[in-house]
C-alpha cells in the first residue's frame, strides 16, 4: 500500500506554508489530513496516508507510527524543517 504523504511530500508543503507566511498570509496552524489510515469512498481501505498506519487485517486493528509521523513530530518539536 502506497503512502503518498511521505516526509518529502510533507516538507514540500510546509515549505509552501513558510513562503505564504513570508508573503504576509496570517497562517495560524498546519493540520495533517488524517491521524490514522481510514476508509475512503474511492479507494476503500487501500489509500494509506495517516500519520498512524492501521493494520485492517487484524481484529484489533493495531496502529503503528509511520516514518512520516516521526518526521512530522520532529518538525513540530523543533518548529523548523530538519537540516538536509
Amino acid at each position: 500500500h502506497q503512502r503518498p504523504q511521505t516526509p518529502v511530500y510533507k516538507v514540500q508543503h510546509i515549505q509552501k506554508v513558510a513562503q505564504a507566511i513570508q508573503a504576509g498570509v496570517p497562517v495560524q496552524g498546519v493540520y495533517w489530513w488524517s491521524l490514522i489510515d481510514n476508509f475512503e469512498w474511492q479507494n476503500g481501505y487501500h489509500g494509506r496516508f495517516g500519520l498512524l498506519g492501521v493494520d485492517f487485517t487484524k481484529p484489533d486493528m493495531p496502529r503503528s507510527w509511520t516514518p512520516a509521523a516521526e518526521h512530522y513530530r520532529q518538525i513540530a518539536h523543533e518548529n523548523a524543517l530538519p537540516a538536509r
